[in-house]
């Protein structure tokens, strides 16, 4: 017989004989709270890997403008970058608060 000894107390529980309603209505309660968190965790992390992919995409893009604006109005180089610079900065400030 498998039994699980508590560190403090004298209760054992035997895993080859059924548990009460009480303590496996507690255990389901447990597994569902582990269950939503879990989905909640992935979930959150999914968001935050699907934003950034935006974020990165949108920094390419722009990347990109910045670049033939570079090359058809030199002049305004120090602008363009300054304005990418700007949006790669926010973008990192949004992204490090999380979803």
């Amino acid at each position: 017989m498998t039994e699980i000894r508590p560190l403090v107390g004298s209760q054992v529980v035997s895993l080859n004989q059924p548990v009460s309603r009480g303590l496996a209505r507690r255990a389901q309660r447990e597994l569902e709270g582990i269950a939503v968190r879990a989905v909640i965790a992935a979930a959150t992390e999914d968001a935050n890997a699907f934003v950034t992919s935006v974020a990165l995409t949108r920094a390419a893009s722009l990347s990109m403008e910045a670049q033939g604006h570079i090359e058809r109005a030199p002049l305004g180089t120090r602008a363009y970058v300054e304005l990418l610079e700007g949006y790669v900065a926010g973008a990192k400030n949004r992204l490090s608060r999380g979803i």
